[in-house]
């Protein structure tokens, strides 16, 4: 009998009681509840800031995207307007260009071109004829001496045509261009022709934010449509479509010519782009000096 005492009390001095698995919950629940609320700052700072920096990345990669083709524009071709809050920022996207043959060589050679009426001429120094500067025939234009009014604005057409062919020039390293039959109005004083793939168009539309609190904007891309006299406020049926960012809750495009002089030589776009996503706004800044000279 005593035996068995023995043995009933080991085996309850083994286990544990009701009351103490309610105490040992209790002590985990505390520590948790305070390792919680010192670890939810860090967590949500963590979040936060990973959240910052996907914004940003966006943001930065749209501001690259518009600094790169600013500065691929045909000098005196950037035009903004507005539409409410949306802004229109547009541009002639050049594929290279070159200095055109104004006269004959010593010996009677080459190809000049004249300014009473004429269909081709050679270029001094060759153009690629490969990669992403070779001209695309039947498709690109061919402008001479943009100033962006009158006579010598290329959105109004007199002072650009469409290439048909380019070949070897008739002497080493310079090669021979065809294009529709046109008289451009005025000589380029530095002899310089551009090529221009089209039009392209960034489009702006900020939006309040949601119930979220993400920016409801976004700021799009419109490429692949004809070169229009009036600047497009609406998406030309032929163009298609890129979305570089949503979350857009305000944007600003700025243009400012330099018109001291007789012509526009130099410009400076300012962009301002914020983005905003639960609640948190990111802006960034950016400005772009673009060579007017045509």
């Amino acid at each position: 009998m005593a035996r068995r005492s023995t043995l009933f009390r080991y085996c309850r001095t083994g286990g544990f009681t009701l009351v103490e698995l309610i105490m040992v919950l209790t002590i985990v629940a505390i520590i948790s509840t305070s390792v919680a609320v010192f670890l939810n700052g860090p967590i949500r700072s963590y979040f936060l800031n990973r959240q910052r920096a996907d914004l940003t990345a966006v943001a930065d990669a749209s501001l690259r995207r518009l600094s790169r083709d600013l500065r691929l524009a045909l000098p005196n071709s950037i035009r903004m307007t507005t539409g409410g809050t949306t802004q229109y920022l547009e541009m002639l996207q050049t594929r290279t260009g070159g200095r055109y043959r104004d006269q004959t060589s010593n010996s009677g050679g080459g190809d000049p071109l004249d300014f009473t009426g004429d269909t081709a001429f050679d270029t001094l120094g060759s153009v690629a004829s490969s990669g992403s500067s070779a001209i695309v025939v039947n498709q690109d234009q061919l402008v001479i001496y943009n100033l962006g009014f009158d006579t010598t604005d290329a959105y109004a057409g007199q002072n650009r045509s469409t290439i048909r062919t380019v070949s070897a020039g008739s002497l080493a390293n310079e090669s021979h261009i065809t294009f529709d039959s046109r008289t451009f109005p005025l000589a380029s004083p530095g002899n310089r022709f551009q090529v221009v793939s089209g039009p392209i168009s960034f489009v702006c539309a900020p939006g309040a934010q949601n119930a979220n609190g993400d920016g409801t904007g976004t700021l799009t891309l419109w490429r692949n449509y004809t070169i229009q006299t009036s600047q497009p406020t609406t998406m030309p049926v032929s163009a298609s479509q890129s979305l570089m960012s949503n979350y857009v809750s305000d944007c600003q495009f700025q243009y400012e010519p330099d018109t001291t002089g007789a012509h526009q030589r130099t410009g400076l776009v300012g962009l301002r782009l914020t983005l905003t996503r639960a609640g948190e706004s990111i802006t960034l800044y950016g400005g772009v000096h673009v060579s007017n000279l045509p």
